[in-house]
């Protein structure tokens, strides 16, 4: 199994097999995220989404229990929550705003705006896409991306590199020109944000809360 090894002590973050283990698991989520929806398609585009970010926060989980299994005050952890949450969905408004400058700048097409839709009124397809992009996404994007990728490369190549790296790979994913940048600039955040604090929960709290902000955009104001 992977395991995490967490930073300090004895190069323990820049040791042999680190960022080999973090590559591995990322090839191993990025092929998760792919197969799951074809093997799933029958259920549904939402439910699909929710298998596949399911099998990849498990795989995730799995592989970095020794971070998740760090002892620490369940206050100090819920407060990380609730402030990333917070700082997240004050942010994205803003956010948004510095990409679609910074797209104009490098030469993208104007931006489509895009309301998401739920045509048959199934409230059960909100609540999983709602599932898989305010619970499930934060968590193993945030372990992954962030808590061992970002580490593992920064005892490579330095932190800046590292930051562009990491943000780079939590991008490419996502595949055409407006969804890339906006991922990158967020991940950029994301990743400065662990630089500076190294807490995953206050990570995953961020990310919960640009995806809660987004979200209800996409839908006018209500999930």
């Amino acid at each position: 199994m992977l395991a995490f090894r967490r930073s300090g002590g004895t190069n323990s973050a820049t040791g042999p097999g680190v960022l080999r283990d973090a590559l591995t698991l990322l090839a191993a989520v990025w092929s998760v995220l792919a197969v799951a929806p074809l093997l799933c398609g029958g259920l549904g585009r939402d439910a699909a989404l929710l298998v596949a970010f399911g099998a990849a926060t498990a795989l995730t989980l799995a592989a970095s229990g020794r971070l998740l299994d760090r002892a620490r005050n369940p206050w100090r952890l819920g407060r990380a929550l609730i402030v990333g949450v917070a700082v997240g969905w004050i942010v994205h408004p803003s956010l948004c705003g510095w990409i679609g400058v910074l797209g104009e700048a490098i030469g993208l097409e104007p931006m489509a705006v895009w309301r998401a839709t739920d045509p048959d009124g199934n409230a059960s397809v909100r609540v999983g896409e709602g599932v898989a992009v305010l619970l499930l996404a934060p968590v193993f994007e945030e372990i992954l991306y962030r808590a061992r990728l970002l580490p593992a490369l920064s005892g490579w190549v330095g932190r800046l590199p590292a930051l562009l790296a990491s943000s780079a790979l939590f991008a490419l994913p996502h595949l055409e020109p407006w969804p890339m940048l906006g991922t990158f600039v967020a991940g950029g955040l994301l990743g400065a944000a662990w630089l500076v604090f190294e807490d995953v929960f206050l990570c995953i709290g961020l990310h919960a809360g640009m995806n809660l902000s987004a979200l209800m955009w996409a839908r006018g104001g209500g999930v």
